[in-house]
């Protein structure tokens, strides 16, 4: 952060209140009260990826008054153009639109970035903008492989850079309060925890359009990046996407790394930087839905974790379906942590406590954190980690890759998480990374 703090130092000096003239910076708001903000509060903010989530990330960075929008980036003029259009209307200037995110990183006023693209663009955008001396708060799950989380850790430690994941359930009150329950032995020692992604998208799933052109405006060579040559697909391009191996890691890695977190958070000592499973084992497949997609509709994941700390070993068992949405009494999504003096289920709406032998445990009112993108915003200023930390996000991405790996091999994998090996298995290792299509080249170490 130096030289930025030693570029708003000359700014300030120099008499430049405005940050970013000429480049049709979309401005911070008045500081509560009506006060100006100098040069030296603002935080100066890019989006790479205009997607729902990327514009909805960046907006909850646009409630905080600090915040100014130079540029935004997406292969899609269309969305680009939208994103443009709602800072405009929220800041009252129109950010810069920027087809190839390398062009964004080369304005020097932006100070952090909201990496919102597909999985497989995260990891080049991420380290390229450490590099670059931004800030990164990067939607989840953080990489599409194993070794691309590394690379984004390392670039952001390299760099000294403050990177966020989106991993938000970690500002959310219900999952502090079950974490602090868990952490202070209230339901006893775990033994076991179950969480579960069940649905049903019956009887057509996706469905099965046909290759056809990129819609006009997309640059669909630059959306592909470093994936693999594909026909354009319409499944395979906004939102869903999610559900292709090319770009993704399906429900189990989309929505599982959520709650995977909170699982590290919980039984964690610390806060979720040294914990990591020893064995991954799954089974699944596409089985049931007529659709297009290559990921599961099915899968069960079972991981052993170490003693740690206080802690017992442990087993996790994730659970995905897309073709039953009955969840035995729970919730559809969410996560159950089974205790030897209670039970705790909590999801983003719900938290539930039973005791072992019928008597009620009470938890007390904690307060969490409320605010992911405040926490970002204070890092940024105050160079501490985030609460969502790169390191910690990468850990728990690791968990959903091992288990899809698991999964193709088709047996159980062992895991050297000091080392970020698997033992003993050359096939299973190929997962790990995977090369990138020219003239893209996979982040160095």
């Amino acid at each position: 952060m130096a030289g930025n703090l030693s570029r708003r130092d000359f700014l300030v000096r120099s008499g430049q209140a405005a940050v970013g003239v000429g480049l049709g910076l979309a401005a911070p708001r008045s500081a509560p009260g009506g006060a100006a903000l100098g040069a030296s509060e603002r935080i100066v903010m890019g989006l790479i990826g205009c997607g729902g989530r990327g514009q909805a990330v960046l907006g909850n960075h646009m409630r905080h008054p600090e915040v100014a929008v130079a540029a935004v980036c997406d292969p899609d003029e269309a969305r680009m153009k939208q994103a443009a259009g709602k800072i405009k209307k929220q800041l009252g200037k129109e950010p810069q639109q920027i087809k190839d995110y390398r062009k964004l990183l080369e304005i020097k006023e932006i100070d952090a970035v909201v990496v919102g693209t597909p999985d497989h663009w995260h990891a080049l955008t991420t380290v390229d903008a450490c590099n670059a001396g931004k800030d990164v708060y990067v939607e989840k799950p953080i990489g599409h492989n194993i070794a691309e989380g590394r690379a984004m850790a390392n670039a952001a430690r390299r760099n000294k850079r403050v990177v966020q994941v989106g991993t938000q359930q970690r500002s959310e009150g219900p999952f502090f309060k079950a974490v602090t329950a868990i952490k202070d032995g209230r339901i006893g020692k775990i033994s076991e925890i179950l969480i579960n992604f069940h649905g049903n998208e019956l009887p057509n799933g996706l469905g099965n359009p046909p290759d056809e052109d990129p819609p006009p405006g997309v640059d669909y060579d630059l959306w592909l990046g470093p994936a693999p040559k594909r026909p354009f697909n319409k499944n395979r391009f906004h939102y869903q996407w999610r559900w292709f191996f090319d770009y993704a890691s399906g429900k189990i890695g989309d929505w599982g790394i959520h709650h995977i977190d909170i699982v590290h958070w919980a039984m964690d000592p610390t806060t979720g930087y040294e914990i990591a499973p020893i064995t991954a084992s799954c089974t699944g497949g596409k089985w049931i839905l007529p659709d297009n997609r290559d990921t599961p509709d099915t899968q069960e994941a079972i991981f052993q974790y170490p003693a740690i700390g206080k802690n017992p070993p442990f087993i996790m068992t994730i659970s995905v379906r897309f073709c039953n949405a009955r969840a035995g009494g729970d919730g559809n999504y969410g996560i159950n942590f089974y205790g030897s003096k209670g039970t705790i289920y909590v999801d983003r709406g719900r938290l539930e406590v039973w005791g072992e032998k019928g008597n009620k445990i009470e938890l007390e009112d904690v307060k969490a954190g409320g605010d992911h993108a405040r926490n970002f915003l204070d890092c940024i200023k105050n160079r501490k980690n985030p609460i969502s930390d790169i390191e910690i996000g990468h850990r728990s991405t690791t968990v959903p890759h091992l288990g899809n790996i698991a999964m193709r091999v088709g047996r159980t994998i062992h895991w050297d998480a000091e080392n970020e090996k698997i033992l003993g298995d050359p096939e299973a290792s190929r997962f790990l990374s995977r090369t990138y299509r020219p003239p893209w080249i996979f982040p160095s170490y």
